[in-house]
């Protein structure tokens, strides 16, 4: 059953194909991703989610976001990722949240 005010239509409005997005560089100049979903194109207040290709050795420099919460799931490859001070080694088909 669709929630009240969601008809069926809308979710084949946001059917895409990872191979029609065009990848961009990410704002940390580490990796390129595919935006799948934004704020702007979705109405609520999820920022985005992504796809990024991180290439071996690349590395974002460690930062943090006031307005939006990070979810990381490993697809091939191996990924550190530091918070607060600890590492978490993350394999494929892992997947981390970073409040």
């Amino acid at each position: 059953m669709l929630p009240p005010k969601i008809e069926q239509i809308d979710f084949l409005r946001m059917k895409k194909s990872l191979k029609s997005i065009s990848p961009v560089a990410t704002s940390h100049k580490a990796g390129m991703k595919r935006v799948l979903l934004s704020a702007e194109k979705s109405g609520c207040n999820i920022t985005q989610i992504a796809i990024t290709d991180l290439k071996a050795g690349e590395v974002a420099a460690a930062h943090t976001h006031a307005d939006m919460q990070e979810g990381f799931y490993v697809m091939n490859g191996e990924l550190d990722i530091v918070l607060d001070e600890v590492t978490e080694h993350c394999m494929p088909e892992d997947f981390v949240w970073v409040p």
